[in-house]
């Protein structure tokens, strides 16, 4: 049996097999040998690990090999389907067709999709195959005592198998209680946040008091993101930063040790200028040894800018695309646009992988040659001549979601008729980021996630998007309805999960349905605020449940 890919995802992610052992309830020896191919996770298992990487048992390397080519074929099957029911082009009906549930109250859309997922043409062209997989011959010379052997423990595991139950004794995936989910769910290893960081101003002249308080919205947005992401070891990182200002400086900003010293003309002159925090943030955070590449540290510093933000960052942003003089070892956003077309080009975590290199004392450009088989040279030369770097919606999604959370847990909210309720993602009051939840309606109209909230008590300047039992999405933005679709995306009825995604960057919001794009909108009014899940009761008391929620 192959290793899996089990172990790339979870380093992927900065979790140790301790840690993803805790997550599961299993033990760290069962996911090493997972990890290195001595062993299948049982379905119960596979599926929370699907769950939890966002990717297929496939690609997880987590099916044994015979499950392989059955899944395989399967696959092949399915893909003649899809092709004989090209009529329908809403790239979710393979998804909703899976669901027999979902097809209630749908009786002309059922009996379009009858002929193209019937039995008979599913395995129409596949039976050799099958048989190609599930015969065999039988050796020529087998004693009888073999035979007799093996049918004896044959009928001592079935006795074992019914009699099992009954014991109250654990049976290959562990002794497991089906209750109904509640609060007292949420076990401390399926739940994590980032700790409390402070920004600490000693004393502020008073043109600057504004933007101090604007300074300090910005580090609490985007601070624990790069931490989380960028910091060698998160729990050893600087809880509190100093931020001071001095009108002696040469430059706009410089940083000490965990002090980072601001110019007040250059403020004064570009008060907007928030992003510039987050590039001396990401400085702090860094920590490389002497003769690390300096076009490196500094491009990456204006990378993590412009993903992280702030949104408010308006009067900067990336080169439009290379200019003939242009060079990465200019570094800041030249370098920056650099970084982001390598992630897109040739591995997502490239930047995270340098990074890490550089912290750890590696040599940055043998690493850089074993992550692209290129040097940077002959990279950035292919860049030039191509150097797109707008991703579409989909390709966003996966970038987005191949990172590192800062945040988990699971969330029971409940609203009476005609009402609402919501929970908070504690501790997190963020710019530019990414949610993503597995939706479950137990009773009642909508669920779905709020974000932006500026924390008025009577929480009238939120942004939402909803998720409606009948197959509707809806677009909130300060109380009011912006937008209100249906979608076959979306698994209809109560007790469906649906995945509910949505990432923002800076003004433009994009919504995923389970993982599939659906919309986009734009909203300049709030650029920070707080985010969790939310229900609304418009005809009856709502009851939903959210699972793996991830702030990223």
């Amino acid at each position: 049996m192959k290793p899996s890919s089990l172990k790339t995802e979870r380093k992927h992610r900065g979790w140790s097999q301790d840690e993803l052992a805790k997550t599961l309830g299993v033990s760290t020896t069962t996911v090493r040998r997972w990890e290195q191919g001595q062993a299948v996770p049982y379905p119960y298992y596979r599926k929370k690990l699907v769950a939890l990487f966002g990717k297929t048992a496939q690609e997880l390397g987590l099916l044994p090999d015979v499950d392989e080519q059955e899944e395989a074929l399967l696959t092949g099957a399915q893909s003649k389907t899809t092709a004989e029911a090209s009529l329908l082009a809403d790239p979710a009906m393979s998804e909703t067709v899976g669901n027999a549930k979902s097809l209630l109250g749908r009786d002309r859309l059922l009996k379009r999709l009858k002929p193209h997922i019937s039995s008979r043409s599913l395995w129409d062209g596949n039976l050799g195959s099958m048989r190609s997989v599930l015969t065999f011959q039988p050796l020529k010379s087998f004693s009888w005592r073999f035979i007799l052997a093996g049918t004896i423990l044959l009928a001592v595991l079935l006795i074992v198998k019914v009699l099992l139950p009954f014991t109250g004794l654990p049976f290959f995936r562990g002794e497991e209680k089906q209750v109904s989910p509640s609060h007292s769910e949420t076990h401390a290893q399926d739940t994590y946040a980032p700790p409390s960081y402070t920004l600490t101003i000693p004393t502020v002249d008073p043109s600057l008091q504004q933007t101090a308080q604007h300074l300090q919205q910005a580090f609490h947005a985007v601070y624990p993101q790069l931490v989380n992401r960028f910091a060698l070891d998160p729990a050893t990182a600087a809880r509190n930063v100093t931020l001071t200002f001095s009108f002696n400086l040469s430059s706009p900003a410089t940083i000490s040790g965990t002090t980072i010293t601001l110019n007040p003309n250059w403020i004064l002159q570009h008060p907007t200028d928030m992003g510039l925090l987050t590039h001396e943030l990401t400085l702090l955070i860094q920590q490389y040894p002497l003769g690390s590449p300096a076009w490196f540290r500094n491009g990456m510093a204006d990378y993590a800018r412009y993903v992280y933000g702030p949104a408010d960052d308006d009067d900067w942003s990336l080169p439009d695309g290379v200019q003939p003089h242009d060079n990465y070892i200019q570094g800041g956003a030249i370098a920056a646009r650099f970084l982001l077309w390598l992630e897109q080009y040739t591995t997502l975590d490239i930047v995270d992988q340098l990074n890490h290199a550089l912290q750890t004392k590696q040599s940055f450009f043998s690493t850089f040659y074993h992550l692209t088989h290129h040097t940077v040279d002959e990279l950035w030369s292919q860049y030039t001549g191509y150097p797109a770097i707008t991703l579409l919606p989909d390709q966003l999604y996966k970038t987005v979601t191949s990172r590192k959370p800062i945040y988990q847990s699971s969330f029971h909210v409940q609203a009476q008729l005609n009402t609402e309720g919501f929970d908070n993602a504690q501790g997190l009051s963020l710019s530019n980021f990414t949610i993503q939840t597995d939706i479950t309606i137990a009773h009642g109209d909508a669920a779905g996630f709020f974000f932006r909230d500026v924390g008025n008590d009577a929480r009238l300047d939120f942004r939402a998007v909803l998720l409606f039992v009948d197959g509707r999405y809806g677009l909130i933005i300060r109380n009011q309805m912006i937008a209100s679709n249906s979608s076959l995306a979306i698994k209809v009825g109560l007790h469906q999960t649906n995945r509910l995604a949505v990432v923002a960057q800076k003004h433009t919001f994009y919504v995923y349905i389970n993982s599939q794009f659906i919309t986009q909108f734009d909203d300049k009014s709030s650029s920070y605020g707080t985010l969790g899940p939310q229900v609304v009761s418009f005809s009856t008391p709502t009851d939903a449940w959210f699972k793996n929620f991830q702030v990223i």
